[in-house]
């Protein structure tokens, strides 16, 4: 019975109910076909398949293609649309890859309190494969946590009567912090050894012992006691060090974030970080409609030849993001760079087909603006991350 109504067929399509022809296979007004909307499994798997096959050739052509300078704005604007996938869409898709691999490769690596004071101001990359165990953000913070329990215990037995305190009960206190926070000891002693040894040839320490840091965020500057730091909350940090301005508050509460989750800020930027990149292409763009405004170019035209050089570009950077993750690269991330450079003064040329001295000045100038224009993105991509964060 159910055989016989999937040949069956409806007044009205399923899909868009719009009305179809008398005996219509397919909708005529978004081609969807004119059953009752069961599918056999043989057609289920055909379909995938015709969808799969479909792509799996634009996105294959189009990635081989792409690394030709220029051929695919060039085809694309000859009216082959349905030749590659869409401009926008294969972008997206292809940042996508991008910051999943680069996100990866940064883990916790890159750890830093890039917001704080003088005491902490520190980063660490390990390098050296003698450095068996990584330190992590996560490793660093359980230490400062650490420290500052040991500050407290500490204060409270300064408070002790004189006649309690002697080396012995010093040593059987530190003997009892030793072993009642055993990790958290032993995470100390191997991020200050390992952050000593970076002093020694950058002058940059982070001195664990200390019992306050300086949090610094733009124009708010403070120095907060780690007991505090990690016991108390923002609105009573805010009170108890009489924070004043919505602004300065807004800053310590951020700034109070990106200590303790300094890898949680840069993740959210990353995630942000394809859009800045489309806001500056099309900031890009309005530039190459001025440099060949004669040409009488739409707009669109030099959106759609960015959004390809750079779909090219950070294909070639994922490529090497997922290599480097099995050997180092080294060097070739020099010439990688350099190419993606000359790429684009070769696209420029093969797509505008001006004399090449004529690209080439364009080409320095584009390069100028986009340094500029990236600069100044990435900064306001940064604060609204911070902020938002």
């Amino acid at each position: 019975m159910s055989m016989e109504l999937d040949q069956e067929t409806l007044d009205l399509c399923l899909n868009c109910e719009k009305p179809l022809p008398p005996k219509a296979k397919f909708c005529p007004h978004c081609g969807q076909k004119n059953n009752n909307g069961k599918v056999r499994m043989k057609e289920l798997l055909k379909r995938f398949w015709s969808h799969f096959s479909h792509l799996d050739s634009k996105v294959v052509r189009a990635i081989w293609q792409l690394m030709i300078p220029g051929k695919v704005t060039v085809e694309y604007f000859k009216g082959k649309h349905k030749k590659y996938p869409h401009p926008v869409q294969f972008f997206f898709v292809v940042m996508f890859f991008f910051l999943l691999s680069f996100n990866k490769q940064i883990g916790d690596k890159g750890f830093s309190f890039n917001n704080i004071g003088n005491n902490f101001n520190f980063s660490f990359n390990p390098t050296e494969k003698e450095d068996k165990e990584e330190i992590t953000g996560e490793m660093v913070l359980e230490s400062l946590k650490y420290s500052a329990k040991k500050h407290s215990y500490l204060r409270a037995y300064d408070q002790l009567p004189a006649n309690l305190k002697n080396k012995e009960t010093e040593r059987a206190l530190d003997s009892v912090l030793s072993t009642v926070y055993k990790k958290e000891n032993r995470n100390l002693l191997r991020v200050q050894h390992v952050t000593d040894s970076i002093a020694l040839s950058s002058g940059d320490s982070l001195n664990l012992n200390n019992d306050s840091v300086d949090m610094n965020l733009l124009t708010f500057k403070s120095k907060i006691a780690l007991d505090d730091l990690f016991n108390q909350t923002p609105e009573e940090i805010i009170e108890n060090y009489a924070v004043k301005g919505w602004m300065e508050q807004v800053l310590l509460k951020q700034s109070l974030k990106s200590f303790k989750n300094p890898q949680g800020l840069v993740h959210t930027y990353i995630g942000s970080f394809a859009w800045t990149i489309l806001a500056l292409i099309a900031l890009m763009a309005l530039v190459l409609h001025l440099f060949y405004y004669r040409q009488r170019r739409y707009y669109v035209e030099h959106f759609v030849f960015l959004m390809h050089q750079h779909s090219g570009a950070y294909l070639m950077l994922t490529l090497a993001l997922l290599l480097s993750s099995l050997f180092p690269l080294g060097p070739i991330w020099i010439v990688l760079l350099g190419w993606i450079g000359i790429s684009m003064w070769v696209a420029l040329h093969n797509y505008y087909r001006q004399r090449w001295w004529m690209t080439t000045l364009k080409w320095f100038m584009y390069v100028v603006i986009y340094v500029i224009g990236f600069g100044l993105l990435f900064t306001i991509s940064l604060l609204l991350a911070l902020f938002l964060f």
